[in-house]
């Protein structure tokens, strides 16, 4: 039945409407009663205080006559729209604020229980039907008459209840119209709210599917500054990533297509021209040398690859143990040294200390180190500069590449780690590049939970920068 998002948030609102609309009602329809009737009940007690010390003890000490004791009864009788006795020691009613309407009260017996503890000089108030007198509940206040420390009588104002629930149903009915026009309005904000939500997750689910097919170009609109909006530019970003790492894709395929075919050909024109001899055997050497060469390249690209696919997928061990960073450094070096003559490269090494001991797989961060300075030998023009520098900041190590090479633009920069990139200076300069190398670097930096990054200004240069924690005792 709720299948979708939208009836589950509007079944479940409707539901909570309907709960509180319920329960508001129960509530407030037995705590209006209850407020009505104690305030029906402290006006009858104040009006009975006033008629008992001021109308009755003046009409009990001869200030004031009958008649205009009526009157009074009969105006406060109007004012709080109750029945008002003055009873003698006896029982006996002799005077009734509705006297002009119904005469039939005034000499009737009271037989109440209540009476006596009245008499008594208690103030009392009961609900019901003041024994058989009334045929409806009533609200009774009686109060005892004392002039000179002697009761003289009892007065009794008796409210109609059924009139009382009359006012408060009608009190009732202006709040439950009040109640039920703010609940539809509250059920029309959550239906916006509702369809405002599942909106952008409709837009999310009908783009994902287009992703799944191959479109990454489609967008979500955001208009809010909530989790949803925020959810919308993450995916909006995601997509964004998606799209690009397609680019890459594509460029990969086509960067490695090029450079397993080129050395194919190569292989396969010189086998063929040996095999039917159009190469004479004095020149087999030679071009057998070549072929040999192209192996080697297509063998490393290949196990560049299933390296990379390895470290990226979180099983690489890393067989770490203390070893002296400044020694591997100047071993690597010595591999460059031919290279460094012949691109007449200024190379400095910065190294404050003889031995600086860290800690990690001293297989895997040479290979770090021989893909940083491959990369920058390789991009630097004739009599650059290259400088290696090694220093410590607390209880780390960092090792910084520097190189005053032509740099990278802001755009490249951000592809820089991507699996498969390759820039167009590395495709015109270095055919044996395989655009593997600094993902590897990352991954194998990453495995040690170190850090790695980089800064470059076009025409100024790049500087690579990674860390790694110094031993816990440097080794002799």
């Amino acid at each position: 039945m709720f299948k979708s998002l939208f009836s589950k948030f509007i079944g479940l609102y409707t539901a909570i409407i309907l709960t509180t609309f319920l329960l508001l009602s129960v509530l407030l329809s037995s705590a209006i009663q209850n407020y009505f009737i104690e305030q029906k009940q402290e006006m009858m007690l104040e009006q009975g205080r006033i008629i008992r010390d001021q109308y009755a003890l003046q009409y009990y000490t001869g200030f004031m006559d009958k008649k205009k004791l009526g009157v009074q009864l009969e105006l406060i009788d109007k004012y709080l729209n109750a029945r008002i006795w003055l009873v003698d020691t006896t029982g006996k009613i002799y005077m009734d604020s509705r006297t002009a309407q119904d005469a039939r009260w005034i000499g009737q017996q009271i037989s109440v229980d209540v009476l006596k503890t009245v008499l008594e000089g208690e103030v009392v108030t009961i609900r019901g039907k003041f024994g058989e007198s009334f045929t409806e509940p009533v609200l009774t206040v009686g109060y005892p008459i004392i002039v000179n420390y002697q009761v003289m009588g009892a007065l009794f104002l008796h409210a109609s209840i059924p009139m009382i629930q009359e006012t408060v149903s009608y009190v009732f009915r202006l709040i439950l119209l009040c109640l039920m026009i703010s609940l539809l309005v509250a059920f029309i904000f959550v239906y916006m709210l509702s369809r405002k939500i599942i909106k952008p997750l409709n837009e999310m689910n009908h783009i994902a599917k287009a992703m799944a097919e191959g479109d990454f170009k489609k967008r979500i609109i955001v208009d809010s500054e909530d989790e949803v909006g925020e959810l919308a530019n993450s995916f909006n970003n995601m997509a964004e990533e998606l799209s690009q790492l397609e680019e890459l894709r594509k460029g990969f395929l086509a960067n490695i297509s090029h450079d397993f075919r080129s050395p194919l050909t190569s292989i396969k024109g010189f086998i063929q021209a040996i095999l039917d001899g159009t190469i004479p055997t004095e020149y087999q050497e030679k071009y057998l040398t070549i072929v040999l060469e192209e192996t080697e390249r297509l063998t490393k690209l290949t196990n560049e690859i299933l390296d990379l696919t390895y470290m990226e997928s979180e099983n690489m061990d890393l067989e770490k143990s203390n070893f002296d960073l400044h020694a591997l450094i100047r071993q690597m070096v010595m591999q460059f040294e031919q290279r460094i003559k012949d691109k007449q490269i200024d190379f400095k090494l910065v190294l404050q200390q003889e031995v600086l001991w860290v800690y990690g797989d001293s297989d895997k961060i040479k290979r770090v180190l021989y893909n940083l300075i491959d990369n920058a030998i390789k991009f630097v023009n004739e009599k650059d500069q290259i400088v290696i520098d090694t220093s410590i900041h607390g209880n780390k190590a960092y090792i910084s590449i520097q190189d005053t090479g032509p740099g990278m633009s802001k755009e490249e920069l951000q592809h820089i780690w991507d699996r498969f990139h390759k820039g167009d200076r590395s495709r015109g300069k270095d055919k044996k590049g395989t655009g593997l190398g600094l993902s590897i670097v990352k991954q194998i930096i990453k495995h040690h939970g170190e850090e790695v990054f980089v800064e470059s200004e076009e025409d100024v240069g790049t500087t690579f920068v990674f860390t790694l924690p110094l031993a816990e005792k440097s080794e002799e």
